[in-house]
């Protein structure tokens, strides 16, 4: 009786930590959710080309990040902190 449930425990277990590792947490969000930001991340691009600042590519590295698109993120972000050290030494 002892080793039935042992095993009953151990197959219960599998299926409860392979249901969990089936859906990956930096996968991207699905379309429906990435479509919101589509007509900001246009303008603050826009923006960004027109006149790059700090306070654009921070807003920019945000949007991309709500849409799961990490790489993107970090890039946006990195560009924000070089404008800011260039905003700062020109203070």
């Amino acid at each position: 009786m002892f080793l039935l449930c042992a095993l009953l425990l151990v197959v219960i277990q599998h299926l409860i930590i392979s249901g969990r590792s089936q859906g990956s947490p930096l996968s991207p969000l699905p379309v429906l959710a990435r479509e919101g930001g589509e007509d900001e991340v246009r303008q603050l691009l826009r923006h960004a080309a027109e006149q790059p600042t700090s306070d654009i590519y921070t807003r920019l590295s945000a949007c991309y990040e709500k849409r799961g698109e990490y790489r993107r993120a970090l890039m946006y972000l990195r560009k924000a902190e070089a404008a800011r050290e260039i905003e700062d030494a020109a203070e």
